[in-house]
């Protein structure tokens, strides 16, 4: 049961991860046809807010995954390989 907890905690970190990602793309391109200094400024914000959100999420998992014991070698292989597709 505890196994399977992690594994979705994983799994939802791994969905965080990719939507914080999204965003963060999408205020990148936002930003380069902007002009207007305050619109400009609030993207930079969101921006800096997304790359935070992505940095603890990423923390939270790497954390996460040192502790698990239950959950076989492979399967974390997985989760860590489809985590560091996401952030290429």
């Amino acid at each position: 049961m505890l196994c399977q907890i992690f594994q979705q905690r994983l799994t939802d970190l791994l969905d965080h991860i990719t939507q914080d990602q999204k965003l963060l793309k999408e205020f990148e391109e936002a930003l380069t046809v902007e002009d207007n200094p305050r619109t400009l400024r609030r993207y930079q914000q969101e921006i800096k807010r997304q790359k935070e959100s992505i940095k603890n999420y990423t923390q939270e998992y790497t954390e996460l995954k040192q502790q698990l014991t239950c959950i076989s070698t492979p399967q974390i292989q997985v989760v860590g390989n489809q985590l560091q597709i996401i952030e290429n």
